[in-house]
């Protein structure tokens, strides 16, 4: 735009000058051509009065001269160049810069018709009889000159500053819309959705904006869409939340109500086992009220905890082997109990079933390997095996052995059966025997999901 802005006055500024040149010379040289050609007929009428010296007829000559434009001064001599008449204005009064001096001889060039009159002065025809000599005034030229200087430097200037103002206006017309586009983009990226940009355009930069007014409007309805998306999805987590908390509150209430349950049954058996007066029926009421506890335990557990599905099985067995040890009055001077458990956590339809079969087979190893309080030690361990992500459980004694005539798959004893019920079908594991050094019964399982547990069921 600057750049076609100089373009324009260069080229405005050089036709003015141009058009300036060759005005002021064809000035000049009309002018010059009109004072030559009245000089020669000024010389040619003034032939016979300066042959004759009539002064009289020349000064009326002369002032007839001085009505001609531009005559300021005009002086007749003689051929000895004595003036013989003159009349205008003091030449000193005008300018040496606004003069233009024109001198020219008078000669005598006799015509056919005055021979007869003229024949004594032919000798003297062909010779200078006098001159004339004219001031030109060039005010009036200089005057039109500079008014058509005024009028082109006028007409120049009007162009240019006509140029500047529709440059002015069209980039105005530009500058605006865009300083309105830029303002307006500002307050829809600090959020105001709903600003519209008010320019009335039909060019590129109108429908530009009109595009991003429809833009704004259509985010403007989808961020609508969104807030009472947002606001509903708000009020269903709401709901969502106040249905588990009272989910929550009864999932740890029918917890605690299951424990407490199970804990009046070992309480029945208690009382069952101190009226009994059959030593094998005692035994049989205390492994019942021994099993019912390792499954209170872990509604125990589960309602002290945050988390209702998962048991921290390190902390669960541990309480569980020392409850044990304390039912059965076992010195632990004597057995020595370790609990080499990872941090786990499984879920109740694992930690239940682990929890039997950890009640089972220490249960059984703290009546038979350490008979007539003999010393030894009993270990229950626990890992995550990485190759397979198998669970292991060991429960091991350095006691007497488990007799090696005995096939622990098919013995009639309960809490045997029990073990094999619970690793087999109910936890799909699998379960070993090692009696070289003590007892050391190997268990190796997955984790029981829910989705797999109902599939079986």
């Amino acid at each position: 735009m600057l750049y076609s802005t100089v373009m324009v006055i260069v080229v405005v500024s050089t036709i003015s000058a141009t058009l300036l040149y060759f005005h002021n010379k064809h000035a000049w040289e009309g002018f010059d051509l009109r004072t030559t050609s009245m000089m020669g007929a000024l010389a040619s009428d003034l032939e016979l009065l300066v042959l004759l010296e009539s002064k009289t007829e020349i000064q009326r000559k002369l002032e007839s001269v001085m009505k001609f434009q531009d005559v300021y001064a005009v002086s007749v001599f003689d051929k000895t160049d004595k003036l013989l008449a003159k009349t205008g204005k003091n030449p000193s009064s005008l300018s040496v810069e606004f003069q233009k001096i024109l001198s020219s001889k008078i000669e005598i060039e006799p015509s056919e018709m005055m021979e007869d009159a003229l024949e004594p002065l032919q000798s003297e025809a062909k010779e200078k009889i006098g001159s004339v000599v004219t001031i030109f005034s060039t005010l009036n030229m200089k005057k039109k000159q500079m008014e058509m200087i005024y009028i082109i430097l006028s007409i120049t200037a009007i162009i240019i500053v006509f140029r500047i103002a529709i440059d002015y206006l069209f980039i105005k017309g530009i500058t605006d819309p865009l300083a309105r586009l830029v303002s307006g983009s500002e307050a829809v990226a600090g959020g105001n959705l709903a600003h519209r940009i008010d320019v009335k355009s039909e060019n590129e930069i109108g429908k530009l904006v009109s595009s991003f007014n429809t833009m704004t409007m259509s985010l403007k309805e989808r961020d609508d869409e969104i807030m009472l998306r947002q606001q509903q999805i708000e009020d269903n987590n709401k709901k969502l939340d106040s249905s588990l908390n009272e989910k929550v509150v009864l999932l740890r209430e029918i917890h605690h109500r299951v424990k407490n349950n199970l804990q009046i049954i070992t309480s029945l058996l208690r009382l069952q086992y101190r009226q009994a007066e059959d030593q094998k029926f005692k035994e049989m009421c205390k492994d019942s009220e021994n099993r019912i506890k390792s499954m209170a335990l872990v509604h125990e557990r589960l309602y002290q905890s945050k988390d209702f599905s998962n048991v921290h099985f390190k902390d669960y067995a541990t309480r569980l082997t020392m409850e044990l040890l304390r039912s059965f009055g076992t010195n632990i001077e004597k057995v020595g109990l370790r609990a080499n458990i990872e941090e786990v956590f499984l879920g109740v339809d694992t930690a239940i079933p682990c929890g039997l079969v950890i009640n089972e087979l220490v249960s059984n190893a703290l009546k038979h390997a350490f008979p007539e309080g003999s010393e030894g030690k009993l270990e229950v361990s626990m890992r995550k095996m990485e190759e397979d992500e198998k669970f292991e459980l060991i429960v091991r004694d350095n006691g007497i052995g488990f007799p090696k005539e005995v096939d622990f798959r098919a013995t009639v004893s309960l809490g045997m059966q029990l073990v094999l019920s619970l690793v087999e079908n109910q936890l799909r594991g699998t379960i070993e025997l090692n009696s070289s050094q003590g007892t050391e019964f190997r268990i190796r399982f997955n984790e029981i999901k829910y989705k797999e547990r109902m599939r079986s069921s």
